[in-house]
């Protein structure tokens, strides 16, 4: 939950920055998908061998969706591209 992490950092330290409507849907997709793929870690342990692989690939299919939305950036970066986009 890095990304998520990172912006509760910055919320608490900076304040709430100035994001365009799609960029607050994208860190909103963003956390959405961190705390599903979080829940989905905590549970996995009690699982059988193929429910867990059904798991895995949807945890895998979260991990590519915030891949896309992040750009593969780190949090510092991608919310610096977030606002510099957000002035356009």
């Amino acid at each position: 939950m890095q990304y998520t992490k990172y912006y509760s950092n910055l919320l608490k330290t900076q304040g709430q920055p100035h994001l365009s409507l799609d960029e607050h849907k994208r860190l909103f997709n963003i956390v959405s998908l961190e705390s599903r793929i979080d829940e989905m870690n905590q549970f996995k342990d009690g699982l059988n061998p193929k429910n867990k692989r059904a798991l895995f690939m949807k945890i895998e299919g979260y991990k590519k969706q915030i891949h896309k939305l992040t750009r593969g950036l780190q949090p510092s970066s991608l919310f610096l591209y977030m606002v510099e986009h957000s002035l356009q």
